[in-house]
């Protein structure tokens, strides 16, 4: 990735990658020479199946579209997170609890309403969170 020529790179957005899950550990060695990178935004494709690659690399704002949650609780210090996701489920939810610095959660999921039970423990277990639900069918009027 030739990321070298944005040294003050702060966000960046890849989507859709067919490359497979090996390009995550080149992502990776690309955006750790990029300490100013503080939004990182992921869409969809075999490189977002493993989010391990995400592992230490400062990120405070991440947005997942069509990428399983359930392995986010290993990433690190994110403050806000997007998801986008049909792959959101109650279980992948009740694990972003453990996300200690996480400041804002906002969910665009199908069916949010099987989501209830579990958004009233999220909500309870962390009041510091502001935290946002809205169903994806419905997310396109706004």
């Amino acid at each position: 990735m030739a990321l070298a020529a944005w040294p003050k790179l702060q966000s960046l957005a890849i989507w859709g990658s067919r490359a497979g899950t090996e390009v995550g550990a080149q992502v990776a060695q690309a955006l750790r020479a990029k300490p100013s990178l503080r939004r990182l935004d992921l869409g969809g494709g075999p490189i977002v199946d493993d989010l391990s690659f995400l592992r230490g690399l400062g990120i405070r704002h991440l947005g997942l579209d069509r990428v399983p949650v359930d392995g986010l609780r290993h990433i690190g210090a994110m403050h806000r997170l997007t998801v986008s996701s049909s792959h959101v489920t109650p279980a992948g939810l009740a694990s972003l609890r453990g996300l200690a610095t996480l400041r804002e959660l906002r969910l665009f999921v199908e069916h949010a309403h099987r989501f209830r039970e579990e958004v009233a423990r999220f909500r309870a277990a962390r009041p510091d969170v502001t935290f946002r639900l809205d169903d994806a069918e419905n997310a396109s009027a706004e």
